[in-house]
């Protein structure tokens, strides 16, 4: 669950979101609207542990998200930006790989349970991976995922 107490977030002398309250659970579907620059990738971020807050707080399972360290957090809770993959010829599948990294052993490798886990993931967000694997991100069009 997260939990959101209070929350303010916003840019120096700037304010994005004012004393927001807000509870998550697990299972549900939240879409975040608004306009560019209202906060939406800020509150994102802020939930991660990007940004601090002005005021308040945010809450992971009921911790403090200030109070856990990086490779704890990171196990609970993940963050895609809408930014360009600045790797080459990722396939799509290898892009979502990449959410198991706190999960691997001590070489970095995934291992056979991982990789179910990321296909499982992969086929239920775009079923075309389950016939082209191969699909890399930049080639990736719209209308097939």
């Amino acid at each position: 669950m997260i939990e959101l107490k209070e929350l303010t977030l916003g840019y120096g002398q700037r304010t994005l979101l004012k004393t927001v309250n807000a509870r998550i659970t697990g299972g549900q579907l939240v879409a975040l609207l608004g306009r560019n620059g209202t906060g939406k990738s800020t509150l994102l971020r802020a939930i991660m542990g990007l940004e601090s807050p002005q005021s308040g707080e945010i809450n992971l399972q009921g911790k403090d998200i200030a109070s856990l360290k990086p490779e704890k957090l990171a196990l609970s809770i993940s963050f895609v930006t809408t930014d360009k993959v600045r790797i080459a010829n990722l396939r799509c599948k290898d892009v979502v790989a990449l959410g198991r990294a706190p999960y691997t052993n001590w070489l970095g490798q995934l291992q056979p349970e991982d990789r179910k886990i990321v296909m499982t993931f992969s086929w239920s967000v775009c079923p075309v991976m389950q016939k082209r694997q191969w699909i890399r991100c930049p080639t990736a069009n719209a209308s097939e995922l």
